[in-house]
């Protein structure tokens, strides 16, 4: 269920929020580190849209 709910964030990000994508999943993990969370939220969104979100263009701009 977690990935579920991140993924739909990225994908929310990436459609509607100009900008950078933000990696507010402190929830996810207590112990994981920002790089650990944003490293787990890369690879989902790169397995689903075959694109690393770094990469990617803000569908919103």
């Amino acid at each position: 269920m977690r990935t579920i709910n991140l993924t739909y964030d990225m994908t929310d990000q990436w459609i509607r929020r100009p900008g950078p994508f933000t990696y507010n999943y402190r929830w996810l993990s207590q112990n994981g580190s920002h790089e650990d969370i944003k490293g787990f939220a890369d690879r989902h969104f790169e397995m689903i849209y075959g694109v690393k979100p770094d990469s990617v263009v803000n569908l919103s701009m």
